[in-house]
């Protein structure tokens, strides 16, 4: 039965025609109490036998004795057991994966239900959105409070009936995905709402990787790149055509501060920032000025220019978006200064406990090949990689990349194999972890 506030949430034993309430606190077992909890939107009511409870001494409630406690435990976890087997069946009914998640979100939202299992062909349905495994996420927010509408950077994926996600990779021009969505919606007579999602990707592979993942089998997805497309604006190459926009300064408190007014010439060369009042459309101020700061340190500064959002598509090929540049920047820088190997050991390492560093830094020789080998490569991120960690952040577009994976198949062979290890104190006043270690190692081997 629902119940129509949600402070009121109660279940009752019914016994002889009488409703007794009970405390889902009194029920000694966690997963039935999260289960109950979880129904916050309904009463419910269990029938019992005469005799199966025992009414307390005013009869407006249950004296929960072993006996009345053990009763309304096994009446409640037949209540679950029913709704489990239900709710699989939903679940496993579905005719693709898309499908079942829409499912499990539905009854989530309709039910409120907490610590139900399903599965859908052997994978696990257990959460209410989807967070892809790769690419940039954005989703379009038409809001209904007089803010404006945009699209904005999202972590997941709500699986609904009416979501279509739009992909892309490096292939289409990026002024051009923006249109490419409005000029799909206008041939299936459909309008920029909520439920729509852009997944960028940077490269072809990166896309692949995603359409093989099956969490979005049988999802609305339409590859931006088989979109009839029509540029709105035809401009005329090699003519100088002038357009007003902004030099980003990043002083000022106010966001029109932070930009100087100039005149460009669409048909020229730098580098843009997509704006819309004064607002950068895919970075905060915050994050633009920790990235200019970061950037310095690998490339000389360059300016940025801040476009009106409705003339990017106008801008010829020789400008560049900012964010595009950083991310190719910081792979050359890599290829220039030769740290590919520097960026696969921090793909092993990054993780390490601690420990590990300490014992290479006492200089101990294992006499073991393994391990001494291990210790002669483990190292912690470079500084250089670690500029390049923050500059992949603040853009959201991957600089750095797993090229091999030697290091961490070494790494997890050493940490199997040497398990404890973590668990020594490697503080000064343990004076004998030394020779506990070699000791530990020989053991071992």
């Amino acid at each position: 039965t629902r119940r129509g506030c949600w402070n009121n949430s109660r279940i009752y034993v019914t016994m002889g025609n009488v409703n007794y309430p009970v405390s889902i606190s009194s029920l000694p077992s966690y997963e039935l109490r999260e289960f109950l909890e979880g129904f916050n939107s309904y009463y419910i009511y269990v029938n019992v036998p005469i005799g199966t409870v025992k009414p307390s001494a005013s009869r407006e409630s249950l004296d929960m004795n072993t006996k009345t406690t053990n009763a309304v435990m096994d009446a409640f976890n037949k209540v679950k057991s029913e709704i489990q087997s239900e709710f699989a069946k939903k679940i496993e009914s579905s005719k693709s994966m898309w499908e079942a998640f829409q499912t499990y979100h539905n009854l989530y939202n309709t039910l409120g239900f907490k610590g139900l299992k399903a599965s859908y062909q052997g994978n696990p349905i257990a959460q209410v959105a989807i967070s892809p495994r790769t690419g940039t996420l954005k989703a379009y927010n038409k809001s209904t409070f007089g803010t404006r509408n945009c699209w904005k950077r999202e972590s997941n994926i709500v699986p609904r009936q009416n979501t279509i996600i739009f992909y892309h990779d490096n292939s289409i021009a990026q002024n051009s995905v923006y249109n490419r969505v409005i000029q799909y919606l206008d041939s299936i007579n459909d309008e920029l709402r909520n439920q729509l999602y852009i997944l960028s990707f940077g490269n072809s592979a990166m896309m692949d990787s995603w359409l093989d993942d099956n969490r979005f089998d049988g999802a609305n997805k339409v590859n931006l790149a088989d979109v009839t497309y029509v540029n709105p604006k035809k401009r005329v190459v090699n003519k100088v055509v002038k357009s007003t926009a902004y030099r980003y300064t990043g002083q000022g408190c106010r966001n029109y501060a932070k930009w100087q007014n100039i005149t460009i010439d669409l048909n020229g060369e730098g580098f843009y920032l997509p704006v819309k009042r004064n607002l950068c459309e895919d970075i905060t101020f915050t994050s633009l000025d920790n990235l200019i700061s970061e950037m310095r340190r690998i490339s000389p500064h360059v300016d940025i220019i801040g476009v009106r959002y409705d003339e990017v598509e106008n801008l010829g090929s020789g400008w560049v978006n900012y964010l595009d540049y950083c991310q190719q920047t910081g792979i050359d820088y890599i290829t220039k200064n030769d740290l590919q190997d520097s960026v696969n050991k921090y793909f092993a390492y990054s993780g390490a406990n601690s420990n590990w560093y300490e014992i290479k830094r006492k200089h101990i020789d294992f006499g073991v090949i393994d391990i001494d080998t291990f210790l002669s490569n483990y190292t912690l991120t470079p500084y250089s990689v670690s500029i390049l960690l923050r500059i992949q952040s603040y853009i959201s577009k991957p600089i750095i990349t797993l090229t091999d994976s030697k290091y961490i198949d070494e790494f997890n062979f050493i940490k199997d194999k040497y398990d404890l290890i973590p668990a020594f104190d490697m503080s000064v006043h343990s004076l004998l972890t030394n020779e506990m270690l070699i000791k530990y190692v020989n053991m071992v081997n």
